[in-house]
């Protein structure tokens, strides 16, 4: 019986063991919906929120050094006619759980090393809440002192 248990237990702590090591492999953005496609010259094409919230997670965890562009205006949050993330006075429209939360593109220990094109399009309605550095991109990495390709590049875009 006890050599029987042990087996049991060893089968259990393979089959623990095995599940955690692919759990740390999976992409935590693939459950994200929607689908980034390259374009010849290597740019993610960013043309729905979907596609930029799957921008901004690949960066965010550890995919930096990624080129992304817009290819249309996106409106995240109240994007209907009359509709704001903000009331004319500035205050919040709402309790803001309704909106979908942003989460700023590159983080202190991820931060953005790409070129993120916005080809003359805007972003609209992003929501940030409790981040400390809020807006489109929260941490870009620049370093053009030694005359190296540039890093970090944020070009074209309107928020």
């Amino acid at each position: 019986m006890k050599k029987n248990s042990r087996c049991v237990l060893a089968a259990l702590f393979v089959l623990l063991f095995s599940n955690l090591s692919v759990a740390e492999d999976a992409d935590p953005c693939a459950s994200l919906p929607g689908t980034l496609t390259v374009a010849a010259d290597g740019f993610y094409e960013i043309g729905t929120d979907d596609a930029l919230y799957k921008f901004a997670c690949m960066v965010n965890n550890g995919t930096t050094d990624i080129n992304g562009r817009l290819t249309a205006d996106i409106c995240v949050n109240a994007c209907g006619e009359g509709e704001s993330v903000l009331k004319a006075d500035g205050t919040l429209n709402g309790d803001g759980f309704n909106f979908t939360q942003w989460t700023p593109i590159g983080t202190k220990t991820q931060k953005f090393e790409g070129t993120f094109d916005g080809a003359g399009h805007t972003i609209s309605g992003l929501y940030v809440d409790g981040a400390e550095y809020a807006g489109l991109f929260g941490y870009v990495f620049v370093d053009n002192i030694n005359g190296e390709d540039e890093k970090g590049v944020v070009k074209n875009v309107g928020i």
